[in-house]
């Protein structure tokens, strides 16, 4: 496992984005609702999600969930989320969901037992770390774990048209290539935006 990334230094990052934004893809980092939506759209196409458990990492104000509920009617849904402050907001807008404030790679985490049917991540890995390409493979070997069917993640592309201070760009190729030492039932897309790419890993 890789050495934790420096949390309170993200959490503050994302405080800002909080303080700072006006509308709710500002306030988790996003550049536009659109892009954000194509995201989630994209995300939520791993499968037929309907009737099932879902775990969302890196939650934030509860948006996915949003989107998901304005598709399936039947859904079980989960947040998880490092920054408390994130989490206040999305159970004041959804009380009665689960928001659990914790670190997926921590040992003896909080969800270290449950299991979902899906595991969802958007945009959690995009700010840049020493290690981040051993914290990107902790993670998607974590999800993967605790999935019962599969997870879907996006990453920002290395292959961008543009590039952002402090934000992290994967290789899809190196993520593609560590996805299929955890399953062979692999997808990858990168046809949707010029700088973001999705994974999908079954089981």
């Amino acid at each position: 496992m890789a050495k934790r990334y420096k949390i309170d230094s993200t959490i503050k990052i994302y405080d800002k984005f909080l303080a700072e934004g006006d509308a709710d893809h500002q306030k988790v980092g996003w550049g536009s609702a659109e892009s954000q939506k194509k995201r989630f759209e994209v995300l939520s196409a791993v499968g037929d999600l309907g009737g099932c458990s879902v775990l969302d990492v890196g939650c934030g104000i509860g948006g996915l969930y949003e989107y998901l509920t304005g598709i399936y009617t039947k859904l079980s849904y989960t947040g998880v989320d490092i920054n408390p402050n994130m989490l206040k907001i999305a159970a004041s807008r959804h009380p009665g969901l689960s928001f659990i404030c914790a670190d997926l790679l921590a040992e003896n985490n909080l969800l270290e037992n449950s299991r979902f049917d899906y595991v969802f991540l958007s945009g959690a890995l995009n700010l840049s770390h020493d290690n981040q390409e051993q914290i990107v493979r902790d993670m998607m070997a974590k999800m993967f774990l605790i999935s019962n069917k599969g997870i879907a993640l996006n990453f920002l592309s290395v292959l961008s048209d543009f590039y952002k201070d402090r934000e992290y760009y994967s290789n899809p190729v190196k993520i593609l290539q560590s996805a299929l030492k955890i399953s062979r039932k692999v997808v990858l897309r990168h046809d949707y935006m010029p700088h973001d790419f999705t994974i999908y890993i079954y089981k």
